[in-house]
């Protein structure tokens, strides 16, 4: 997983709550009614030839994508630090223009919302172009390569009832799904999927068939779209009816599945078991039945604040918003009235596989405030060996810190298999109280490995996997790290992060961006049946204050409990908060009528 962090302003004017949460709208994803205004107004533009997104073909031109598009970040400065013009709002649409003779990819800025007039294309990155074969899988696409595996696996209907008892054809409740994979080709331009064909019951994607498939649908006529090569226990085919051939005359090593739940297994009248792939609970439960499950008590409400997309919590405070083409941005973090960062933001996620099957080896999946004049430093242990001031003739080996600067975006971009220091800070020029550089520390705890040999094939679309650590200067051209393009055809990605490091720029007293890195190795074993635990696999750093404020900012916490020990008689709890009567749930009920008999 690749996290983008920008360091803002460190030194900042106090910004009241309420100014904080009108402020926050800036960032804020388009309403319903915006995306619906969007829409309209697209539709209104006779020159783009819309048509629906649904229907029988790809060979039009449609709406894929409308998101909030964010303005540049130094209007948005000026209108959040300086009490300047709030920035235009604007979308962006992504469209696929399929009934071209040369279909492409477009996207647009359109304008000034609520009330769109204008749009503008919105150009790819110098270099490079997003080719129409690079295009995530539409909805209709979907439609359509449903129905071709249909039509093409006729040939395998009585291999498929013999083997698995589900077939794609006539089969009511007992029907064939698939999983297609990405990247979908071996190099730039093709459009090849491998499909895994699964049985359809809940968890189908724990019941593969051991049949797959490579289809070639790179054709704009769905009609032109042809299974090339079928791999079936082991062995490759080059059609559905060679397979099919081959298995009527016996040549074929079959693997007869169990039925997901064979009849009887349960007793008669009872329910049957559930699946393995089930969620349904099974096994013995050690807790009784008659005891409820915990409860989460707010005895007078949360003590946080949602509003609008503006959280305040404590000292805390920060927009938020939930990107569609790349996931979750939090944005103008200020603590204490102070802005700790512009974004933190998810950038892309790849998932990459091994195996023994076509689409095992195939898969390689991509999901995608402290002023501007910021250096980056590092601080490292070393061992010196000295002389004993108080004791001449002996030597004193001890540790002590060694700290580092870095003044090129090549010196702080930090490869897999390079030691990465231990502290890791961003300075401000300001000091703090006592003298020392206001600093943030960037903690990584969970460290990725290298995904791919750097340069080989599709590594390229991933460059960003190559580094940890990665601090550059931020630039309007390097928003994004991915882009929704890179999945298709990462051969010839439109966005390539490793050339962002090209140009070497000077990184002291800049504004900067640090592109962290962060993921683990998983083996797949039995207790991920029927989900993958949350526990021991998550990902993430820590951004730390290191010299920031003068002492602990949580002094200024109301949770404090301090019990003060006394020469006799109980402790002195001493408290900040109200203490708290009753139980924390609901009373158990009570009545006393004065006697020590039972009422």
């Amino acid at each position: 997983m690749a996290a983008i962090l920008m360091l803002q302003t460190l030194a900042m004017a106090n910004h009241s709550p309420r100014t904080l949460r009108s402020q926050a709208t800036v960032f804020a994803d388009l309403s319903t009614e915006e995306l619906k205004a969007v829409r309209s107004f697209l539709w209104s533009r006779k020159d783009l030839r819309l048509e629906p997104s649904r229907g029988s073909t790809i060979a039009k031109n449609t709406v894929f994508l409308i998101e909030m598009l964010l303005p540049r970040k130094q209007q948005v400065l000026k209108f959040l630090d300086h009490g300047q013009r709030r920035p235009v709002r604007e979308a962006r649409a992504v469209i696929f223009f399929g009934a071209q003779d040369h279909p492409n990819i477009t996207e647009f800025a359109v304008g000034p919302l609520p009330w769109p007039h204008y749009l503008r294309p919105l150009p790819p990155r110098p270099g490079h172009q997003v080719s129409w074969n690079s295009r995530p899988i539409s909805s209709a696409e979907y439609v359509l390569l449903s129905h071709t595996l249909q039509e093409a696996t006729r040939p395998l209907h009585q291999f498929f009832l013999d083997t698995t008892g589900f077939s794609f054809q006539d089969c009511h409740t007992r029907c064939l799904t698939f999983t297609d994979v990405a990247p979908r080709g071996l190099a730039s331009g093709e459009r090849r999927t491998w499909f895994i064909l699964e049985r359809f019951v809940e968890g189908f994607f724990l019941h593969p068939t051991g049949l797959e498939l490579l289809l070639d649908h790179s054709s704009m006529n769905a009609q032109d779209w042809a299974v090339e090569q079928v791999w079936y226990n082991g062995k490759f085919y080059r059609s559905p009816e060679e397979l099919a051939r081959k298995y009527d005359a016996g040549e074929v090593d079959v693997v007869v599945l169990e039925d997901p739940i064979p009849e009887g297994k349960g007793a008669k009248g009872t329910e049957e078991p559930p699946l393995f792939s089930s969620y349904k609970p099974r096994g013995h439960f050690p807790s009784p039945m008659t005891v409820k499950g915990p409860h989460l008590v707010q005895p007078q409400g949360p003590r946080y604040r949602l509003e609008g997309n503006a959280v305040l919590y404590g000292g805390w405070s920060f927009a938020f918003r939930l990107r569609s083409s790349t996931g979750l941005q939090v944005l103008n973090v200020h603590f204490g009235g102070e802005r700790i960062a512009y974004e933190v933001s998810v950038q892309e996620a790849v998932a990459l596989y091994g195996g023994h099957t076509p689409a095992g080896m195939q898969t390689k999946y991509i999901d995608v405030g402290w002023g501007t004049k910021n250096s980056f430093q590092t601080l490292g242990m070393k061992l010196e060996n000295i002389t004993n001031p108080w004791s001449p003739e002996h030597r004193l080996v001890q540790p002590t810190l060694k700290q580092t600067g870095y003044s090129r975006e090549r010196q702080a971009a930090f490869r897999f298999g390079q030691n990465l220091p231990k502290y890791l800070l961003f300075t401000s020029p300001k000091e703090n109280r006592w003298g020392h550089q206001r600093s943030y520390r960037l903690q990584i705890h969970s460290m990725a490995e290298q995904v791919m040999p750097p340069g080989w094939q599709e590594e390229r679309a991933v460059t960003w996997a190559r580094y940890p650590l990665a601090v550059t200067k931020y630039r309007e051209s390097e928003l994004c790290s991915s882009s929704i393009y890179n999945q298709n055809d990462p051969w010839d990605p439109p966005v390539v992060f490793e050339e962002f490091l090209r140009n070497n720029e000077n990184i002291e007293e800049e504004d900067l961006v640090a592109w962290v890195t962060v993921g683990f190795l998983h083996i797949p074993h039995s207790e991920d049946i029927p989900n993958m635990a949350t526990p021991g696999n998550s990902v993430g750093f820590l951004l730390r204050p290191f010299n920031f404020f003068p002492e602990d900012p949580s002094m200024a916490s109301r949770d404090t409990v301090i019990v003060w020990p006394r020469d006799k008689g109980p402790n002195y709890v001493q408290r900040w908060i109200p203490e708290e009567g009753g139980d924390c749930w609901k009373p158990t009920p009570f009545s006393y009528n004065g006697t020590y008999r039972p009422v």
